[in-house]
């Protein structure tokens, strides 16, 4: 409800309602609405939205795209508590991306 009467203000709120999205396997609706918060976060405070549309993105099969993303939260966020999961995810995608490009 927030992110409609006050579009772009709340980055967090997109982070919540992407995850809730995401969660209930509503994939579109979490893309959008975590490109939303990452619009709405030009200092890119919530870095947990880059790694949500890495998720996203590999969910929707689009592995180079979650690669980056991926890549950009090991980047931003080095000392973040899953790192280890998002290294995994990297080699995933790496993989992933060799074989769709062959």
């Amino acid at each position: 409800m927030a992110n409609r009467l006050v579009p772009g203000a709340y980055p967090s709120v997109y982070l919540i309602e992407a995850g809730a999205d995401f969660d209930l396997n509503r994939i579109d609706d979490a893309d959008k609405a975590v490109r939303a918060g990452i619009d709405a976060d030009p200092k890119c405070v919530y870095p947990g939205l880059r790694k949500l549309l890495g998720e996203v993105l590999y969910r929707k099969h689009s592995y180079a795209g979650a690669l980056e993303q991926f890549e950009w939260y090991l980047k931003e966020a080095p000392a973040a508590a899953d790192i280890g999961t998002v290294q995994e995810r990297v080699r995933s995608c790496q993989k992933l991306v060799k074989t769709t490009n062959k």
